[in-house]
């Protein structure tokens, strides 16, 4: 597999984590995939975060939200590096 097809693929399933399906998302420039991403990003931001959880629970809570962060900046480099969704 090629570094470009590994990293599209990677893509695809970002969004899938975002519930968004890429194949409606192959086609459309990456501002707007951004944007929508963006939205569900804060959406589950406000779900997830840690201060909405009990205390037992804000380790693991917090391991989430450092996670979706991190699932979000890599969405926006890969399509601000020009890769677009497998589909």
């Amino acid at each position: 597999m090629s570094a470009q097809v590994a990293r599209s693929v990677r893509l695809t399933t970002l969004l899938r984590g975002f519930g968004l399906c890429a194949q409606e998302f192959a086609a459309t420039q990456p501002k707007a995939v951004i944007a929508a991403v963006r939205t569900e990003y804060h959406r589950l931001a406000k779900e997830q975060h840690p201060d909405h959880v009990p205390e037992v629970q804000k380790a693991e809570a917090t391991k989430r939200f450092i996670q979706l962060q991190g699932n979000f900046e890599e969405v926006v480099k890969l399509l601000e590096a020009g890769v677009r969704p497998a589909g």
